[in-house]
This record gives structure tokens, sequence and C-alpha cells, in this order.
């Protein structure tokens, strides 16, 4: 602003972008590397920072509060995009990225023996409290049942759920992850597998529905419909590069040959152009359901429970759309469940090969 002579009304809303778009680059750099140096001026050549000793990393994740604080009362909301500006940087992106990160530093000072737990996790429910009233962003739900597979791919793009995304477009931008994928370049595992519920809410130690192991598909029956939508169920269609559509049998060997003998559906397009090295479909960076599960988390890790009220907030919103029973204290009671367990078993399901799975691990230190 000092060097253009313009207000920050005038250049608000660049300022803000540059501060989400530090905060967003700081944050792939804490969370694969712990505390890097820290920066915040213009280097050159001669510059005595670029000798900069690093940070810790909570002093890094407190740069990064702090960018994004000064970027989200400047930011638009969603709903004030023009459809040129569909894809920019908005409150929404700003407010859940302060929630992913002050959540990741409240997990990990409570579960590595530090002393300020607390304060990361209100700021993680007060950032993820605030998009929820927002009102601005939904879950996809306009395909039914199939919803959870659909928004991955072209059909969810810019749908409210979306707070912001790696854009592609035809014949400027495009990517090859359905081959890829076809090509066994992300393999589900069975440890996941082992983790999708039963139609009645119950793991598959617990409940009568389980089916087994006894043939292909008997491990699919019965169980949370996100998990058809994540892993290929043997015997089911995909649609293929000759243009049609054409049923699978993931296996060891030959075409469908994966290193776990299963195969990934979710992030595979049902266009021609996908199967035939032109994806076009988004890259949701940042969507609604991640915030739900960070509220549920930040509000168990903070008070030690959560209410059935915050439970219907949260989780049970992301469970109604996979058809799935409501969570609540006295279903965990009664079955022997563990409430902790059932937040971070949603988490795993909800966002499978979506990029969080080693941060996650790390930071409850398990």
């Amino acid at each position: 602003a000092e060097e253009s002579g313009l207000s920050d009304e005038e250049i608000g809303r660049w300022k803000a972008e540059a501060h989400f778009f530090r905060a967003y680059n700081y944050w792939k750099l804490v969370k694969t590397y712990g505390g890097v140096p820290k920066i915040d001026i213009p280097l050159n050549t001669s510059s005595e920072e670029l000798y900069t000793p690093r940070s810790s990393q909570q002093e890094i994740i407190d740069f990064i509060i702090e960018d994004l604080d000064k970027a989200i009362p400047l930011l638009p909301k969603q709903s004030g995009l023009t459809a040129e500006e569909l894809g920019r940087t908005t409150q929404g992106a700003a407010l859940a990225l302060k929630a992913r990160a002050a959540l990741f530093e409240g997990t990990w000072q409570k579960y590595h023996g530090m002393a300020d737990a607390g304060k990361y996790l209100d700021l993680a429910i007060q950032a993820a409290q605030a998009i929820v009233d927002s009102k601005e962003y939904e879950l996809y739900r306009e395909k039914g049942e199939l919803s959870y597979k659909y928004l991955h791919i072209l059909e969810g793009d810019d749908s409210k759920e979306v707070l912001l995304a790696r854009r592609y477009y035809k014949l400027r931008a495009t990517h090859n992850w359905t081959r890829e994928l076809l090509l066994g370049a992300m393999v589900p595992t069975k440890n996941l597998a082992d983790v999708y519920l039963c139609t009645d809410g119950l793991p598959i130690d617990k409940s009568k529905l389980f089916k087994g192991f006894q043939t292909q598909t008997s491990e699919f029956e019965n169980r949370d419909s996100r998990m058809a939508q994540t892993f290929v169920v043997p015997g089911s269609e995909i649609f293929s590069e000759g243009g049609g559509w054409a049923t699978v049998e993931p296996g060891f060997i030959g075409n469908n040959s994966t290193r776990t003998g299963y195969m990934i559906r979710k992030f595979m397009d049902e266009t021609l152009d996908a199967v035939q090295f032109i994806g076009e479909y988004d890259f949701k960076e940042f969507r609604y359901g991640e915030v739900l599960l960070i509220l549920a988390e930040a509000l168990y890790e903070k008070n030690g429970q959560i209410t059935d009220e915050q439970l219907d907030l949260t989780i049970n919103d992301l469970r109604n759309r996979a058809n799935m029973p409501r969570l609540t204290n006295a279903f965990v009671a009664t079955n022997g469940l563990n409430m902790q367990e059932e937040i971070r078993r949603e988490r795993t399901v909800e966002l499978a090969f979506e990029g969080y799975r080693r941060d996650d691990l790390r930071r409850w230190g398990t």
C-alpha cells in the first residue's frame, strides 16, 4: 500500500490474496518439514536472511494464522464472486486453512506433551464454526447416494461444497489423473478397507451384517456406501479408454493389476477425455466436508466429549449423505465403541486419498 499510494479499500483484496498464498505455501512446508526458516521480506542473492535458522513448528503455524487473520476481513465471501472470479480465494478458503492449521497444531501439542493445545483447538473451532455459520457452503448432494463419487470428478466442480480448487480447463490446463489411477498409481490397502463401517453403523468386528472374506465381493456387502465409491468392487464397471463401460476384476496380474489387490474408484472420471489423458476436473483442495470433520474433532479433543447436537451438525451431515446411521453418544455407549475412534474413522473414510493421512498419523502420535 505504501509503495502504490493506494488505500486498503483499493488494493485490500490483492494484499489478502498474497497473505493467503504465503500462508498456504508455509502450510505445505510446515506439514512436510516441521519448523522452517520464517522469511517475511523479499530476498535477493545477497540478503543476510538467506541464512535464517529454522523457526519452531509452532512459530510457523503462528505465522500462518497471523497471515490468514490479515487476509480474512479483506477477502470476499463465496457468494460475492462473479462468474469470472470463480476459483479466486475467499474468506471461506482462508478460514478453512486457519482451521486446518490450528487443528494440526492443537492435536500435535496435545499428543506430543506440549502446553498450548487448548489455544489452537479453540482457534480451529472458531474458524470452522464461522464457515458453518456463514451459510455459504453445503455438502454436494445432487447425485443422491452417489454424490460422494461425483463430487470428486467433473460433476462436482464449482459445487456448493468447494471452498477452493485447483482448476483445470479443456485446451488450457489438463491432467492425467484418471489414467494414472487406471494404471495403479495409487492403490487402497486392506487396512483402509477394514475401516469402513457396516450399514448398521458398527465396525466389521462387531457387526452381524459383515459378510467376511470368502469371495472377492463379500467384504463389500452391507458396507458404508463410500466404500464402493472409493474402491472398485470386483465385477463392477468402470468407464474405460475405449470410451465404453468395462467390467473390472482387480487382481495382481494383467491389465487391472494392483500392488494390493484393491483398485481405486475415487477420482476416476467418467468422460472420454479423462480416460484418454485429458482430465478437466478440478482438484478440490478445500471442501466443506473437511471443515465439518475439523469442527467435530476439535470440539471432541478440546472438551473430551461432543454432544449429539454437535455430531448432527458435523459427522452426521456426512453420514446422512452416505446413507449411514447417525453417530450418537448412546450408540457409542451401547455398542462399546470409542467416540474418538469413531470421529477419526469418519475422517479417514471421508478424506481417503485426499492427502491428509500421513499428517493425521503424525499429529495423533500414532
